[in-house]
């Protein structure tokens, strides 16, 4: 069971809705840092926080992001703003998922309308045998914001399910690919599993068992009626996506084995030239979008891990070490290698 759930590819589109920055707001409100200072230079406006249709941009909220980490009194913010976020956070979606019958029907519901929680990471959920996790992948780039966002989105996920639980989940382990931050025992303290670092995933895995839970607050009648209300939201969120952003949505559902343009356009079900034509409508072209991702994904293994360049090379989608230099001068002017080094 692989349910893929998309992101904004738009760096510069205002889709995502403000709940998580207005959490972050009240949370270091109490920290003594006033809402002004974290939203300056964001043009995020006071008002846009309580005003239900406004959104900001991927880059926006970066900016958000990195004000408060420069102003927290504290250096594990995220994991702090993510234990206080709650199911009321999400709106609709949030009772939606209350009210589901069973925690697999949640875990569905949250990522069928995850879109309506402005996600920065492409998420995925799959089940191997007893274990369910979750996976995140940085399409765009967050670079020293990562830490601080897996810490948000990770902890605000995590006490969300134990919120539809009622009681603490139980985890097998999590995986972020950074390294070890000296405030390691307040992940171990929050998530009470295996953590491991300078990992080549993002990752979450619990014990495939809670699935079946029967959750207490179950109500199909709540359920029917915030669904419908997502749908709507969703439909209006989406109604001017582009299809460079779904295309390359769906090569990054086979990272390392990218489809080609024919196997792309049998996905959405229309011909290579239709394909053509709407990329070009857009100003691209299916080379320029697969470009974009393997470049985007080569330069987060370079400054996130220590992965050898040809381990890289591959999961990039090259079969030739040589060519993966060759392409990666070509996007950015240096070599991996002196990218790496000048990342440092």
């Amino acid at each position: 069971m692989l349910i893929v759930a998309e992101c904004e590819q738009d760096q510069d589109r205002k889709c995502h809705p403000l709940q998580d920055i207005y959490r972050l707001v009240t949370v270091m409100e109490s920290q003594g840092v006033q809402a002004e200072t974290l939203l300056a230079g964001s043009d995020i406006q006071l008002q846009d926080l309580t005003t239900p249709d406004a959104r900001a941009s991927f880059n926006q909220k970066l900016r958000v992001f990195r004000n408060a980490v420069s102003h927290a009194s504290s250096p594990d913010i995220g994991l702090i703003a993510g234990q206080q976020t709650h199911f009321a956070d999400f709106g609709f979606m949030g009772y939606a998922l209350m009210s589901a019958d069973t925690f697999e029907e949640a875990v569905q519901l949250g990522l069928n309308y995850i879109r309506l929680a402005g996600p920065v990471l492409q998420k995925s959920f799959d089940v191997e045998g007893n274990i369910a996790r979750f996976e995140g992948i940085e399409i765009l780039p967050l670079e020293d914001l990562l830490s601080f966002y897996c810490e948000y989105w990770f902890g605000s996920v995590y006490t969300l399910c134990c919120d539809i639980l009622q009681r603490p989940m139980q985890n097998h382990c999590m995986q972020f690919p950074y390294p070890a931050p000296k405030y390691v025992d307040k992940y171990r303290e929050l998530f009470n599993c295996d953590i491991e670092f300078n990992s080549p995933k993002l990752r979450w895995e619990f014990y495939a068992s809670e699935l079946q839970e029967k959750l207490p607050s179950a109500n199909k009648l709540t359920v029917t009626m915030c669904v419908q209300s997502c749908e709507n939201m969703l439909a209006a969120l989406q109604a001017t996506d582009d299809i460079a952003a779904q295309v390359q949505a769906f090569i990054l559902q086979s990272p390392g084995k990218f489809p080609g343009a024919e196997q792309v356009a049998s996905h959405f079900n229309c011909s290579l030239r239709t394909l053509n034509r709407k990329l070009s409508e857009s100003g691209q072209t299916y080379q320029k979008v697969l470009d974009n991702t393997r470049q985007n994904l080569a330069v987060r293994y370079l400054q996130q891990t220590s992965m050898k360049i040809e381990d890289i090379s591959t999961l990039v989608g090259f079969s030739e070490p040589a060519n993966f230099y060759k392409a990666f001068k070509k996007w950015t002017g240096k070599t991996p290698i002196e990218y790496r080094n000048d990342a440092k």
